[in-house]
């Protein structure tokens, strides 16, 4: 079996070592200690932190992975794969609104564009106004829930 250090594993799966070590006190993953105190990453550790990197991209949340990796080392039960399943519908949703949201902020970019271009110099401020104001109501609209709200 092969083992591999930390900074093996950062290279591995490019990421930091500082990651590696969030994800250890997160208690995501538990390296093995190798007589000297350093960790040891055998091939099932760089396979979970595979997962756990996906996960991420993916927009999980550090207890939703936590929940995930709970699932797996209870087995795949039917009840398992529901709560999987919906964990998943759950993400999916999240990136349609995220990118409903991206949309919305790309057409305010794109009206800033529009708006600038034929702007005089005297107008600027005013078309600077405007766009703050029309990105305030976007952020602020309907179909924006409660989690935008630390941006605002």
């Amino acid at each position: 079996m092969i083992k591999r250090t930390i900074k093996q594993v950062s290279e591995l799966l490019h990421v930091s070592e500082h990651t590696l070590r969030f994800y250890e006190k997160e208690r995501l993953i538990v390296p093995e200690r190798g007589a000297n105190g350093y960790r040891i990453y055998d091939e099932e550790a760089v396979l979970l932190l595979k997962y756990i990197i996906a996960m991420r991209y993916c927009g999980f949340t550090i207890p939703e992975i936590r929940s995930v990796i709970k699932y797996f080392y209870d087995g795949y039960t039917a009840e398992v794969v529901q709560k999987i399943a919906a964990l998943l519908e759950e993400k999916k949703e999240w990136v349609a609104g995220m990118q409903a949201h991206y949309n919305s902020i790309a057409a305010v970019i794109n009206e800033a564009e529009q708006q600038l271009s034929h702007a005089s110099s005297s107008d600027i401020e005013a078309a600077f106004d405007e766009i703050v104001d029309q990105i305030i109501q976007d952020a602020q609209g309907p179909e924006h829930s409660n989690e935008f709200d630390d941006i605002l």
